[in-house]
């Protein structure tokens, strides 16, 4: 996978901020699933780089971490219809 600046139908204030639902393979193994936010960046060309900030409760406590989002699956992000849970999803699991 390669996580570098790609061109995008959103701009980085489109998804910076808002809520995600996700399913994304880790590297080292598995898959993360859950709601998250967007963190978003858009350099000079109008390109963006994508992270997912997510947070889950157990039963040590809070454990978060970030899901970078791959130039090969940057079409999987898409805005939800009005009315659901988060205002996009990131399905690449």
């Amino acid at each position: 996978m390669t996580y570098d600046w790609f061109k995008s139908q959103f701009t980085a204030a489109d998804l910076n901020g808002k809520s995600v639902a996700f399913r994304a393979p880790l590297e080292q193994g598995g898959i993360a699933a859950g709601d998250g936010q967007l963190q978003a960046a858009q350099d000079k060309r109008g390109w963006i780089r994508v992270v997912i900030i997510h947070v889950q409760m157990t039963a040590q406590g809070a454990v978060g971490g970030k899901i970078f989002v791959p130039v090969e699956a940057a079409s999987k992000i898409v805005r939800n219809p009005p009315g659901s849970k988060c205002e996009f999803s990131f399905i690449a699991a």
